[in-house]
């Protein structure tokens, strides 16, 4: 869609190392502040963001040029992934937080296991609904689509009850 080329490709793969580590420790200060969830949906926010961020990068990259400042599309869809990277990180260890703190202790392998398997099933799953999307869309407006994916649960889990939870876990008897 936008022509990347190796040197493109290199670079955001390298920065989003990097921004995804500091995305994992930023947060989880943030996360000891405010909760798991809380942090989890912050996550969330920064994914809607840098998608739409994405489907943008043509007239954000001339805003910024506009600005006097000279960078190439392919340049701005590089800082922009590595935002995603900040959220990529982020929203692993903030969502692996609200696992540990949902599960009962006598039940933390269970949860665990079944967060790693709904993690995969979801990355396949999400891929797969990515190309059937494409099939139907541009590889541009697919990524609204995505958007929306991060919308709903993000809205799903604004009725999630952190403390109840933590709580359910505490209690739980065998």
């Amino acid at each position: 869609e936008i022509k990347i080329e190796n040197i493109h490709r290199q670079a955001m793969f390298v920065i989003l190392q990097f921004t995804a580590a500091f995305g994992a420790v930023i947060f989880g200060v943030i996360q000891d502040k405010w909760g798991a969830l809380k942090t989890f949906n912050l996550t969330l926010v920064i994914w809607i963001i840098s998608i739409i961020a994405i489907f943008g990068v043509k007239p954000i990259t001339a805003v910024v040029n506009s600005m006097g400042i000279a960078i190439s599309v392919q340049w701005m869809f590089v800082i922009i992934t590595s935002i995603a990277g900040m959220g990529l990180g982020a929203t692993q260890s903030s969502s692996r937080a609200i696992v540990a703190v949902f599960a009962p202790e006598s039940k933390i392998g269970e949860f665990f296991g079944l967060w790693g398997i709904s993690g995969k099933v979801a990355a396949a799953t999400g891929l797969f609904s990515l190309a059937i999307l494409q099939s139907f869309l541009s590889f541009r407006d697919s990524f609204l689509v995505l958007a929306l994916f991060f919308v709903a649960a993000l809205l799903i889990n604004m009725k999630v009850n952190e403390e109840r939870g933590i709580e359910t876990a505490r209690n739980y008897k065998e």
